[in-house]
C-alpha cells in the first residue's frame, strides 16, 4: 500500500502554480516545488494584471475614450498573456539550451510590451503636465486657425463693403447734386436775391441749373436698379464669406480642442521633454522598469532552474515517458491483434 501511495500521491488544487506552467499530477510527486511555482504564478499573474492594465490604458489613449470604458480589454489581455505564460513556462525542460532558447521570445515579447505600452504609461502617469500643454498648444493654435480664416475671409469681404460704399457715396453725390442744381434753378426763378441777373423768372441761369439737376436725376434714375443689383450680390457675398468664416473658424477650432489622441499626448510629452530635460530620463526608466517588472518571472525561472536543478522538469519528464510507455504498449497490442487477426483470415 505504501508503494501505491507513492506512485499516486493525494492530489490538491493547482493554486498559483497553475500560471507558471504547473500541473498537479505533476506536483503531487515533488511537493518541494509547490512554493517556488506557488511564487513564481502569483508573480506572473501581478504582472499579467498590470500589463492588463497598460493595455486598458493604451486603448483609452488610442481611442480617446475614458478608461473606465475599456477595462474590459485589459481584463482580456491579462488572461491572454496568463495563458501564454502559461504554455512558455510548461515547455520549459531539463536541456539548458533550450530554455534559453524558450526564454528568448519571451524577453522580446517584453521589450514589445513596453515600448507599445511603455508610453501610454508615461502619458498616464504625466497626465496634468500633459492636459495643461495641450491646452496651450491649443490655445496657440486656435489662435492661428482664427488668423488663417480671418487672413482668407476678411480682405474679400473688406474689399466688397468698400466696393458697397463706393455704389452708395456715389448715389449719394448724385443725389446732392439733384438737390442743389434743383434748389439754384428755383432760386434762379423766384428769388431776386440770389438770381445772378437779380430778376425774376427761368433765363439763362435757370435753365442751366435745371439742366443739370434733369441730367444729374436721370443719371441717378439708370444707375441704381443697377446698384441695387450689384449691392445686392456683394451682400449675398459678404454674407456668405461671413458664415464660411464662421463655420470654418469653428471646424477648426473644434478640431483642435477635441486633438486629444495618443499622438497630440506623445507631441505634448515630447514637447515637456525639450523643456525639463530629467524628464527623458524618467520616461527611459519607467520603460526599463516595465521591462524588468515584466522579466521578473522569466528570471525566477531561470534562476532556480540554473541554481536548484530542474527537479519539476525532470519528474514531468519521466511522467511524460511513462506515457509514451502506454501509448508504445497500446501500439503493441494493437499490432499483435492485427497478426493474430490476419493469421486467423489467412487460415482460413
Amino acid at each position: 500500500m505504501a508503494a501505491r501511495d507513492d506512485v499516486h500521491p493525494a492530489r490538491r488544487r493547482p493554486g498559483w502554480a497553475w500560471f507558471a506552467g504547473a500541473d498537479e499530477h505533476v506536483l503531487a510527486f515533488v511537493p518541494t516545488e509547490r512554493s517556488f511555482l506557488d511564487a513564481q504564478g502569483l508573480v506572473i499573474f501581478a504582472m499579467a494584471c498590470v500589463t492588463g492594465f497598460a493595455v486598458a490604458v493604451a486603448g483609452s489613449g488610442w481611442w480617446n475614450v475614458p478608461i473606465t470604458h475599456v477595462l474590459w480589454l485589459g481584463a482580456v489581455w491579462t488572461g491572454v498573456i496568463c495563458i501564454v505564460d502559461r504554455l512558455i513556462y510548461k515547455s520549459f525542460g531539463t536541456k539548458k539550451l533550450v530554455n534559453i532558447a524558450l526564454a528568448i521570445p519571451r524577453a522580446l515579447l517584453s521589450i514589445m510590451l513596453a515600448l507599445v505600452l511603455g508610453l501610454p504609461m508615461v502619458q498616464f502617469i504625466f497626465s496634468p503636465s500633459i492636459s495643461n500643454q495641450l491646452t496651450q498648444t491649443a490655445a496657440a493654435q486656435q489662435k492661428q486657425a482664427r488668423t488663417a480664416a480671418a487672413s482668407y475671409f476678411e480682405p474679400r469681404i473688406t474689399t466688397a463693403t468698400a466696393e458697397i460704399s463706393a455704389i452708395q457715396n456715389k448715389e449719394v453725390a448724385l443725389s446732392t447734386k439733384v438737390d442743389k442744381f434743383t434748389r439754384l434753378s428755383g432760386c434762379e426763378r423766384n428769388e431776386t436775391s440770389c438770381s445772378h441777373t437779380h430778376k425774376t423768372g427761368c433765363g439763362h441761369w435757370c435753365k442751366y441749373y435745371a439742366a443739370q439737376a434733369n441730367a444729374a436725376r436721370a443719371e441717378l434714375a439708370r444707375i441704381r436698379p443697377l446698384d441695387q443689383r450689384r449691392v445686392a450680390a456683394l451682400k449675398t457675398k459678404i454674407a456668405d464669406w461671413q458664415r464660411s468664416e464662421a463655420t470654418e473658424t469653428a471646424r477648426r477650432v473644434s478640431a483642435i480642442a477635441g486633438d486629444r489622441d495618443l499622438l497630440a499626448r506623445a507631441q505634448a510629452l515630447s514637447t515637456i521633454e525639450k523643456k525639463h530635460h530629467e524628464v527623458s530620463r524618467y520616461v527611459l526608466f519607467v520603460l526599463a522598469l516595465f521591462v524588468c517588472l515584466d522579466l521578473i518571472a522569466l528570471a525566477m525561472k531561470l534562476s532556480h532552474l540554473l541554481v536548484t536543478g530542474a527537479v519539476y522538469e525532470e519528474v514531468a519528464q519521466e511522467l511524460r515517458e511513462r506515457d509514451r510507455l502506454v501509448a508504445h504498449r497500446l501500439r503493441t497490442e494493437t499490432e499483435v491483434m492485427r497478426r493474430r487477426i490476419t493469421a486467423e483470415a489467412e487460415s482460413f
